[in-house]
């Protein structure tokens, strides 16, 4: 998920319908070609429903403006990681890209190489294709 938190406030504030801007996110799994690009219908948010993201993952972020917010999710055996990342100013054209590594016990997620501003590790039922293998 990432949100403009600008763009929401004025699309909320504004009795005029308010076009959505052009954040986006694009989710690029391991081992598959496909890639399928979320685009914002409501100003300043957009989201992206699946899976958390797994070891190898990655997720571009494109569009949106200045103090740009985004929270990812990654899970790594039973360890789900919540990642919030903060104050990302994204121009036209330029893309911040989430990436997930393998860590000890759980997935480690960065943005363009930057530890996030806040972190919380969940333990959670396995994915079921790792069900047994632990």
């Amino acid at each position: 998920m990432a949100c403009d938190p600008a763009a929401l406030a004025e699309g909320l504030a504004s009795p005029e319908e308010t076009r959505p801007g052009n954040l986006a996110l694009t989710p690029r799994r391991k081992g598959k070609t496909a890639e399928t690009t979320s685009a914002e219908t409501t100003p300043g948010v957009v989201q992206v429903l699946g899976d958390p993201l797994a070891p190898g993952d990655e997720l571009g972020v494109s569009g949106g403006g200045r103090g740009l917010q985004v929270l990812v999710r990654a899970q790594q055996g039973s360890h789900l990681v919540e990642a919030r990342f903060d104050n990302l100013n994204l121009g036209h054209g330029r893309e911040a890209v989430v990436t997930v590594e393998e860590g000890r016990a759980a997935p480690i997620v960065l943005l363009d190489g930057r530890r996030p501003v806040e972190r919380r590790i969940l333990r959670v039922p396995p994915p079921p294709e790792t069900v047994g293998s632990q």
